[in-house]
């Protein structure tokens, strides 16, 4: 990681943390966030169930992160393809299709923030079922960008009043 930070060019460089381990994984997530800058990749590997979606939603937080929740196999390839060609730093929860297997509540997902560039949501779920956890992280970033458009000053406006 303090490789990947030093240098500003070159490929990803990529770190690979077990969320069936008993380390601190949402606290793993931040530190090397922190300490690799623009080209670090994360990998969150679960290898058996249960699974939280938690751990990598946080990341969404920063605005600027590539995020993404899959299982592994054919439908993970995109997702690392994009992720290695994004212009920042990208954190993908990976999960065995054993560990994610019969619950109801597992939402692929990715969240690209370039997609915004094109009017788009940053925000993509790959069915219909939507997690409870991300459903309120979604309804608070939308009442957060909400409130930030109401009370930041709009650009061109006409100024201040009494002027």
């Amino acid at each position: 990681v303090a490789v990947c930070s030093a240098q500003e060019d070159g490929p990803k460089c990529w770190a690979v943390i077990s969320s069936n381990s008993d380390s601190d994984t949402p606290g793993a997530i931040l530190k090397a966030l922190v300490a690799g800058g623009k080209r670090l990749g994360v990998v969150v590997a679960a290898s058996k169930g249960p699974v939280s979606q938690a751990q990598v939603l946080r990341a969404m937080e920063y605005g600027d992160v590539f995020v993404a929740a899959s299982e592994l196999g054919a439908t993970a390839t995109p997702l690392l393809k994009d992720a290695a060609s994004y212009e920042g730093p990208c954190v993908l929860l990976l999960a065995a299709a054993a560990a994610v297997s019969g619950d109801s509540e597992w939402t692929a997902f990715s969240y690209d923030p370039r997609r915004e560039d094109t009017g788009a949501s940053a925000f993509v779920a790959e069915g219909a079922q939507v997690r409870k956890e991300i459903q309120g992280f979604l309804a608070r970033e939308s009442l957060l960008t909400l409130v930030a458009k109401k009370s930041l000053p709009q650009e061109g406006g006409a100024g201040e009043e009494g002027e």
